[in-house]
């Protein structure tokens, strides 16, 4: 049986990889931390006193059964200041696209890049991008 594979898993790995290089922290004054957008916001995850917070979802997208699936991978920053929250933001969609995650077949041109908001929850300034990705199905 063929089945979707789920990339969250490997961006996140690979985010992670990233954000803990010297020179990534260097730049950015600390290691971003990176989760699973549909676990929330970490209950110990603090504006004031951590270093940004980048989340992975996948919003779905169109599948050709048995073969592959095309997910939009979402990207979404949450920083004190709207300049650093683009900036973590870039140097994420920078990395992603020149590392292929594992599991990934291709992330293909376009996706939206950085979108700005601000969290009314946290009061974090927001920075958000996509990823058109190509995910082969995998045997289950």
């Amino acid at each position: 049986m063929r089945v979707h594979a789920d990339p969250v898993p490997a961006v996140m790995a690979s985010l992670r990889e990233f954000f803990i290089l010297p020179s990534t922290v260097a730049e950015l004054g600390g290691q971003c931390r990176v989760e699973d957008a549909e676990d929330g916001i970490p209950d110990d995850w603090s504006l004031r006193t951590d270093p940004p917070l980048v989340t992975v979802s996948d919003d779905g997208g169109p599948v050709q059964y048995p073969i592959k699936r095309d997910p939009t991978i979402r990207i979404l920053v949450r920083a004190r200041g709207s300049r650093l929250a683009k900036r973590v933001a870039a140097l994420a969609d920078g990395y992603l696209r020149s590392h292929l995650p594992d599991g990934m077949a291709t992330i293909r041109r376009g996706g939206a890049a950085f979108v700005s908001a601000r969290d009314s929850d946290t009061g974090a300034d927001l920075a958000s991008f996509t990823l058109p990705a190509v995910v082969p199905m995998i045997d289950h």
